[in-house]
């Protein structure tokens, strides 16, 4: 198995007619709350796309890695994938927040189901995190 592409974005859709999947407002940058409750997640859709898999059953799961690779955070829970084709298109929603903000890359891991290793897929999305904008000011500029 082997991943040809991830993203993370707002919302996506899929043609009924002709199954192409359209992913809307694509992410590099998120704003991360400073003060974020207990279970909080994001609003955010995470996909894989994989390629050259066996039929059977997978867990999988998204992983946030901190750009100096120091930190390494689960972004879902893990899930099981039933594989019926050669190709496999996958999205998640409820997707965590990275712990802090900076710069981090989103990561795919898959394994066989109840086995303890997981196998992380080269690809990866980059997203910078920044904090969120908590007051917005309506006064004018001062002259």
């Amino acid at each position: 198995m082997r991943a040809y592409g991830i993203l993370l974005c707002y919302s996506s859709s899929v043609d009924r007619d002709t199954n192409a999947i359209s992913a809307y407002k694509l992410l590099e940058e998120i704003a991360r709350p400073t003060q974020l409750p207990d279970g909080a997640f994001s609003p955010f859709e995470a996909h894989v796309y994989l390629e050259e898999c066996e039929p059977g059953q997978i867990e999988g799961r998204f992983v946030w890695k901190s750009s100096d690779q120091a930190l390494e955070v689960p972004a879902t829970k893990p899930f099981t994938i039933p594989i019926a084709t050669a190709r496999l298109r996958m999205r998640a929603t409820y997707i965590e927040f990275p712990p802090n903000h900076g710069k981090w890359r989103l990561a795919f891991e898959h394994r066989a189901v109840g086995s303890g290793n997981w196998d992380r897929e080269s690809i990866t999305w980059p997203v910078d995190c920044v904090p969120e904008l908590t007051t917005i000011s309506t006064a004018p500029p001062a002259p």
